[in-house]
């Protein structure tokens, strides 16, 4: 049983499973206990990531300074909330 649900990737805001359908667990290495089922991704998952990435860079670059400081601090905003959740991602941090 793992800690955490599959993790499948996340292209063009949102989460789609790998083309291929594989996946690897991770482990904690201290303990051998599966912390995920990751997909995994395929050469068309990761042009698809870039391609995203490219239209996503546009849209970014069109916004002024303040637009993006405010997705900016709103990014650390919610990492701060989640603190604790991102923290156990890391098996040394538990």
């Amino acid at each position: 049983m793992s800690r955490f649900t599959e993790q499948q990737l996340y292209i063009d805001g949102q989460f789609i499973a790998a083309s291929a359908g594989n996946t690897f667990q991770t482990i904690n290495p201290a303990n051998g206990e599966v912390l995920a089922e990751v997909h995994e991704a395929e050469q068309a998952d990761v042009d698809r990531a870039v391609a995203a990435a490219q239209k996503g860079q546009k849209v970014w670059a069109a916004m002024t300074a303040m637009e993006r400081s405010r997705i900016l601090r709103r990014a650390v905003d919610i990492l701060r909330e989640r603190n604790d959740e991102v923290g156990a991602l890391n098996p040394r941090h538990r």
